[in-house]
């Protein structure tokens, strides 16, 4: 019987989008976070930011005025802080986000699942 360990199985629910000269790493999110985060809204920044796991070419000078032009760690809560700043971001990202969910639902659909 092969294993599936919790990390691969939430990999595979990843996409990446790339927003200018930035790449994040979108989580889609479950069924039930879809039920309980939108509860008839719109995708808001706080979903969305909750479910970007991963970034490249941010640089720290992205972030911190004066900051070297290195490469950032990703790092959750600065990411949710940085996003609220960067409006650039917020449709992109919410759309890519809305388009993994809905990649999801068709993938379950053509397996024949509800």
């Amino acid at each position: 019987m092969k294993q599936v360990s919790l990390a691969s199985y939430r990999k595979a629910g990843q996409t990446r989008v790339d927003v200018g000269r930035f790449s994040f790493t979108v989580q889609r999110p479950t069924p039930a976070e879809v039920v309980v985060g939108r509860q008839g809204r719109h995708i808001d920044l706080a979903f969305t930011a909750a479910h970007i796991v991963g970034w490249e070419n941010v640089l720290e000078s992205d972030l911190l005025p004066g900051g070297d032009p290195e490469p950032a760690a990703f790092a959750a809560d600065v990411f949710a802080a940085w996003m609220e700043d960067m409006p650039d971001l917020w449709a992109p990202l919410a759309q890519a986000l809305s388009d993994s969910y809905r990649a999801y639902e068709e993938a379950l659909e053509a397996r024949g699942k509800p």
